[in-house]
């Protein structure tokens, strides 16, 4: 039932984010597959440092827990996965900023507009995956 109830809450997260992307504009500048690709890696790589693959896979996937220590040790797993993923978005962020500075014309707005979008697309990610969803599995 909570399973049922979970997935419920994400699937009326996703559709409320949609819907106000598709308001302001295409979902199309939304998307950035490199920027999706370091954010998902980088929860990943930093996640394995303290935890192995099969851990969070049960933490993600296995919503029936065998007794109290063990949903303690999937929460533990998920907030160490919804830190890496926040810290992941800005430091994306923060590489596609200094991109943006080391390579581009300051006086080009036409250039620099598209570049912010996509050096912001990050810390969205960042916090969607981290805050939204992994936070949201821990608690």
């Amino acid at each position: 039932m909570m399973a049922l109830r979970r997935l419920a809450a994400l699937g009326c997260m996703c559709a409320l984010l949609v819907g106000i992307i598709q308001i302001g504009g295409p979902l199309a500048s939304f998307l950035d597959f490199w920027s999706v690709f370091f954010v998902v890696g980088m929860t990943l790589l930093g996640s394995l440092v303290s935890f192995s693959l099969s851990e969070m896979y049960r933490s993600l996937f296995c919503f029936d827990s065998e007794g109290a220590e063990e949903a303690e040790h999937k929460a533990r797993v998920l907030d160490r996965m919804a830190e890496v993923a926040f810290v992941s978005g800005f430091v994306g962020l923060l590489i596609g900023l200094i991109h943006i500075f080391s390579q581009a014309d300051l006086r080009q707005v036409e250039v620099l507009g598209p570049a912010f979008g996509v050096a912001l697309l990050t810390p969205l990610y960042g916090l969607i995956l981290g805050r939204l969803l992994f936070a949201g599995l821990a608690s």
